[in-house]
This record gives C-alpha cells, sequence and structure tokens, in this order.
C-alpha cells in the first residue's frame, strides 16, 4: 500500500440541488464548462485532478503554496465568469484544502487528509475557501493573505479537532467588518472566541470590544497578536460575569433564575408553584427550575466499596429537549411530549435540576446547547445529561451504502426540510460532527448524552465507539478512575432502525433509575453509564423481538473517555423543590 504526503483540494457546488431543480440542463452545461476551467488552473499550478464526481472535484498537489494559488486562480475565474449570469444561475464552488497522509491505489486517493479537505470543503462559503491548520502552518509567511480563524472543527473519524483558516476574499477586505454572509469579523486572523459581544439582555454585562484595526502590525504578526487579545478578552469577561453572577446571587438569595430561554421561547415560559403537579410540556414552551439542596446535602458523593470518598458532583443539571411538531414535512410524534414530562420526573427524583426545550427550530436548538453548556458545563464536578426525543435521519453517501463508519446523524429540528431537499436538510438539521464539537466544550468532566429517535445509530456511531459486546462488570466498579472525564452516548436503535411513537427507550430507561433496578449490574448502589447502556441494550431488543438495538459506547477521545457517568442511588437522593419562575414579557 502507497503511501504520500500531498495537499489535497476538494470542491462542490453550493445550491447544486436547487440549480439543478430549477433547470437541469443549463447547470449541466455550466457545471461541464466550470469544470474545464477548473481543471485547466489546477493543471496550471501543478495539481492533478483525480476525480469529478457531480458537482464534487477532487485534486491534489505537492505543495500546499500551489494549492492555494491555485484555489484562488480558480475563484476569481468563476466570480468574473458568475457576473455574466443572472444571480439565480450563479454557480459558487466551496472549497477546502488540507495538507495530509493519503493512501495511493492507481489514481484514485483514500484516506484522513481526503476526509479533512471534504470536511472543510462544507464549512465554506459559495466562491470561499477553507484551509485546514496544517495547510496554514505551510502558507502564512509565503502568501499575503488575510485570514479569518475559524476555530477547531470536529471531523468524522478523527480524533483530533482541525483547526480552521478561512481565506478573506478581495471584495471583504475592501469592506472588512463584514464577511460574505455578513457576520463581523476581525480583520484579521482571530481566535473562535469572538471580542466583541453585544450586551446580555439577562446580565446586563457590557463586553470588552476590541480594535479590530492593527494594520500597523505587520501582517505575519497579527493572527497570534489578536489572538493573545482575544484570549485576554475572553478572561476578563468571564471575570466580569462571575462576579456580577456572585453579586447578584448574594442580593436575591431567594430568587431561582430561570433556566436556559432562547429569544422566541421566553414569553412562553410555564411558571410552576411547589404544590402543584408538573405541566405537560407544549410547543414552544421552556420549563425550569432549581432544585433545593439543603445544607448538608451540598452535592453527590460518589463511594467506593471500602467506604471511601472517590469524587462528588457538586452539581446536577439535564438538558431535556422534545421535538413533536415539525412544520417542513416530517410526522409529528404525540408521544414525544408525555415522554419529556415522564423523563423530566425520573431526572427530578435524582436531584438533577432539569431544563426542558419543545420544539426547537435548529438555530434555537444549538442556542440551547450553548446556552445550557455556558450556565451549567463550566464546573469541572457538575453532572450534565442530555436527553433528546424526537426525529433523526441518517445520511448514507453513495461511496460507502454498506460502511456505517461514512454515514452522517443528523438531528432534526421544526424547521428543517426533509432529504429530499439535500442541501437544504444539510444547512437545517444539526450534524453529529457539530455536536460532538459541542460536547467538547464541555468542561464538566461528566456529561451522558441519551437520543431517543429514529436512525439514532448513526449518531452513537459518530461521536463514539459502540459497545455491542457483554460489559465487563470490573468496569463497572466504582474506582478514582470513575471520575476521570467522560463523554458517554446511549441511542435508542442503530443507523438503520426505526422506534416507535410510543418509546421502549424512555420505560426502560426510567425503569433503570428505579430503586434496587437491575440496572446496577454489580450491586454496588450505583449505575454508570457502562451498566444503563447495556441494560437498555438488553432490555429493548428482548421488548422489541430484535427490531430495535441501543447502542453505547465513549467519546472516541482518548482525553474523554476514561471515567463512567454515575446515577446514585435513589434513596439517597432527596426530591427538589419547584419553584415559582417570574415570568418575562
Amino acid at each position: 500500500m502507497e503511501r504520500k504526503l500531498a495537499a489535497i483540494f476538494s470542491a462542490d457546488v453550493q445550491g447544486y440541488s436547487r440549480l439543478m431543480g430549477e433547470d437541469e440542463g443549463a447547470t449541466i452545461r455550466t457545471l461541464t464548462t466550470y469544470r474545464e476551467v477548473m481543471t485547466t488552473l489546477i493543471q496550471q499550478h501543478r495539481g492533478r485532478v483525480v476525480d469529478f464526481p457531480g458537482d464534487n472535484l477532487l485534486a491534489e498537489f505537492a505543495s500546499a503554496v500551489d494549492a492555494v494559488q491555485g484555489a484562488l486562480a480558480i475563484q476569481r475565474e468563476l466570480r468574473v465568469r458568475n457576473a455574466e449570469l443572472p444571480d439565480h444561475r450563479k454557480m459558487e464552488y466551496r472549497i477546502g484544502i488540507n495538507v495530509g497522509d493519503v493512501v495511493v491505489e492507481g489514481e484514485r486517493i483514500y484516506g484522513d487528509g481526503v476526509n479533512i479537505a471534504a470536511r472543510l470543503e462544507s464549512l465554506a462559503e459559495g466562491g470561499g475557501l477553507c484551509l485546514s491548520g496544517t495547510v496554514y502552518d505551510q502558507i502564512e509567511n509565503k502568501l499575503a493573505l488575510t485570514y479569518a480563524y475559524l476555530g477547531e472543527q470536529t471531523v468524522k473519524n478523527i480524533k483530533t479537532p482541525v483547526r480552521v483558516y478561512r481565506v478573506k476574499t478581495e471584495s471583504e477586505l475592501s469592506s472588512p467588518t463584514a464577511s460574505a454572509s455578513g457576520i463581523k469579523e476581525p480583520d484579521t486572523c482571530t481566535t473562535s472566541f469572538s471580542p466583541a459581544v453585544q450586551t446580555g439582555r439577562r446580565t446586563g454585562v457590557a463586553f470588552l470590544h476590541l480594535p479590530g484595526n492593527i494594520r500597523w502590525l505587520p501582517w505575519q504578526l497579527r493572527p497570534r497578536w489578536q489572538g493573545a487579545l482575544a484570549l485576554l478578552a475572553t478572561v476578563a469577561a468571564i471575570l466580569a460575569v462571575t462576579y456580577l453572577s456572585k453579586a447578584l446571587s448574594a442580593r436575591n438569595s431567594s430568587a431561582v433564575s430561570s433556566g436556559v430561554a432562547s429569544p422566541s421561547f421566553k414569553d412562553q415560559q410555564r411558571a410552576l408553584s411547589s404544590d402543584t403537579t408538573p405541566v405537560l410540556p407544549t410547543s414552544g414552551r421552556h420549563r425550569s427550575f432549581e432544585p433545593t439542596l439543603s445544607q448538608d446535602q451540598q452535592g453527590m458523593p460518589i463511594i467506593d466499596k471500602d467506604g471511601r470518598r472517590v469524587g462528588t458532583y457538586t452539581e446536577s443539571h439535564a438538558l431535556v429537549i422534545g421535538l413533536s411538531t415539525y412544520t417542513a414535512g416530517w410526522d409529528s410524534l404525540p408521544g414525544v411530549q408525555g415522554d419529556v414530562q415522564t423523563v423530566t420526573h425520573a431526572l427530578e427524583k435524582h436531584g438533577f435540576h432539569v431544563v426542558v426545550v419543545m420544539d426547537p427550530t435548529v438555530a434555537e436548538l444549538e442556542e440551547a446547547y450553548r446556552d445550557f453548556i455556558g450556565k451549567y458545563g463550566l464546573a469541572p464536578d457538575n453532572r450534565l445529561l442530555f436527553y433528546y426525543a424526537g426525529s433523526a435521519y441518517t445520511v448514507k453517501p453513495a461511496y460507502a451504502l454498506n460502511n456505517q463508519a461514512d454515514w452522517t446523524g443528523y438531528l432534526v429540528a421544526r424547521d428543517t426540510p426533509l432529504p429530499t431537499d439535500p442541501d437544504g436538510f444539510r444547512r437545517q438539521a444539526l450534524s453529529m460532527e457539530r455536536f460532538a464539537s459541542l460536547a467538547r466544550e464541555i468542561q464538566a468532566k461528566h456529561a451522558l448524552f441519551l437520543f431517543d429517535t429514529c436512525f439514532s445509530g448513526a449518531i452513537a456511531f459518530a461521536l463514539a465507539h459502540p459497545r455491542l459486546d457483554s460489559l465487563d462488570k470490573t468496569n463497572s466498579e466504582i474506582t478514582p478512575q470513575t471520575t476521570e472525564p467522560v463523554r458517554q452516548f446511549i441511542s435508542a436503535g442503530t443507523a438503520d432502525q426505526k422506534v416507535p411513537d410510543v418509546s421502549l427507550f424512555r420505560r426502560f430507561f426510567i425503569e433503570a433509575l428505579e430503586r434496587d433496578s437491575e440496572a446496577d449490574r454489580n450491586r454496588d448502589g450505583y449505575i454508570t453509564g457502562s451498566e444503563l447502556g447495556q441494560f437498555l441494550q438488553e432490555k429493548i431488543t428482548i421488548a422489541s423481538q430484535g427490531t430495535q438495538t441501543p447502542q453505547y459506547g465513549k467519546m472516541s477521545d482518548p482525553r474523554l473517555n476514561r471515567g463512567e457517568f454515575v446515577f446514585a442511588p435513589l434513596r439517597t437522593m432527596l426530591p427538589p423543590a419547584i419553584a415559582t419562575l417570574p415570568s418575562e414579557r
């Protein structure tokens, strides 16, 4: 097997499905012409076209400099040609370039280097170019370009996140405060944390705003200098928020915070009083409250079999998301609302503060995850649980119909189009690559993700190494290693399996958390994430007569797969108080 290091160039057409749907003949003619233009320019820059299936084009170069210069020449030429076309017929290519190791088989190339280039292509804008960190390191002192740092991005089957840089176009540089997508960015390469943040409506804190224009510095030094300034701004902002939070807490010690609420949901929050039964969540409604801990129960201790404390959960928080109603063609799931209510009850018994989000759009879904992580996921000794009930979908590339490792799982939001609109679906669904990136942002050591959806096996496979074998009971014992960082995932079935609206997953999850549950395999009084996964896999496979086989595992990242998420014995958990929430107008 021959291997080599190469600069891999991957490109595709933005909005290709729409163009084909509107005028198939004209699209094919433009595609053929542009492909010939691209091939000529690639060859002129000492590159080789490897393949061009559909609207995609894959090429390789021996030099990162040649690859980037070739890409820029292509985008300049296509920009000129697009100027002659009506707006709705313009064909804009997105390009990603990576330097990496590839496997050579005849005229074809394979491997992680190719996968990363394809991922970078999907992050680029139409007419734009995204580079991996390995490319940036090769060209930053050789080409006088301006870059925007997009942070570390997760790539399927690649353990280490990839640094991503976007090359700014000439038109952007003439108006440096706005990108092609209308998002404000600094003049030069910066960190993924934006130093200029609007005043927070809930906190009233105005974050630092750093000057974007640092053109007095040599261009080679701008990325490092502004990155350092952004990091300083981040630290200052965190300290300011922490100080203000403590001050507000001292002044309003009896107040209860309202949990995560995205803007479109805030007017629909439901107030709960301590003497009422929990209310069934409805569309567009958040339900959130804080558990009240007694003075002698400020956390949940984790005790080994010899009675030694190996760790303590200081707080327990859960984000429960239910999708029962859809607006873009997906079937409604009326059973989800009852599942959300039942799961919320069970988690409350185990001392969790629960935030419920019903029927969010994809933007609200990601915002809910980010807000929740920002509020509760920064303390190392907190435990976080995420429960998603709704629809999901598995995308199987034509080249990998039988290779699950190359399938992509997506969570479906209220406004996600059907997969018959591939481009719209990909943009309006939450991919597991994006979800894995969010999971890595959590600083709490323990997080458990549960997916009660159809086709959810692709989700678990993308995030973890699924476990299909029997559990080694020694792995479930409480030891000091239990408290090491971990991200654990449990899905309701495999990538090919549908699950019923009357949820077996919810039923057996609740059963697992009851007192004296069979899920406590070694009878030590605790239920670990692995024990829970094995219990759900065995019980649901039998109950469904093999039509539903849950998957479970830990994130395929050596930094985040060492510990175990732990549920305490039910008898030690006090029921949390339910406080009335102030309404927001």
